[in-house]
């Protein structure tokens, strides 16, 4: 349980590192720290604990903002769509990494970019339907670019985490 806590805490602080490619879109060390520390330490339920670290992230966030300035209804409601984004990364990472049974399985890097841009994709077209002009610059390109950055980004820190960790690790070999 504590590595949940742990994992949920480091994903929040994480977040707050960005990198701003167009628009209001951005690049964060948040869901690349999370999926690092699910995919290494094999955490249980990914799609409860990516849903549950986006509300974590999005509320640090607000949080962190309302020190810089007041926080109205409308700033407030484009940090609670990035939630969808982290749900969507975890249900395609779950359906494409943990519970693929196929004879050829995708490789790791192939299988977080395709989650990363679908979870991208969902909170993109929430917000097409929510009005929201933040990402109106944004292009396919873009997205896919932030995705396969994000996925080697992922696989560097699995690989680092399995060096550091690495008693613990081997200790966690299944998703059991």
């Amino acid at each position: 349980m504590s590595l949940y806590i742990i994992t949920v805490i480091l994903t929040a602080l994480a977040s707050n590192i960005t990198l701003p490619v167009v628009g209001g879109f951005r690049v964060t060390l948040g869901v690349v720290a999370l999926f690092a520390m699910i995919h290494a330490f094999r955490l249980k339920r990914p799609i409860l604990l990516a849903t549950v670290t986006g509300i974590v992230v999005v509320l640090v966030r607000i949080l962190l903002e309302s020190f810089r300035m007041p926080i109205n209804p409308e700033v407030a409601s484009n940090y609670f769509l990035e939630v969808f984004f982290y749900f969507g990364f975890g249900f395609l990472y779950y359906y494409s990494v943990i519970h693929n049974q196929s004879a050829y399985p995708l490789p790791l890097v192939i299988a977080l970019a395709i989650s990363d841009a679908g979870g991208n994709f969902l909170e993109y077209l929430l917000r097409t339907l929510a009005a929201d002009q933040t990402w109106t610059n944004t292009s396919l390109v873009t997205i896919l670019l932030a995705a396969s950055v994000r996925s080697i980004l992922i696989v560097f820190f699995i690989w680092i985490i399995k060096r550091i960790f690495t008693k613990f690790v081997d200790e966690r070999s299944s998703y059991d």
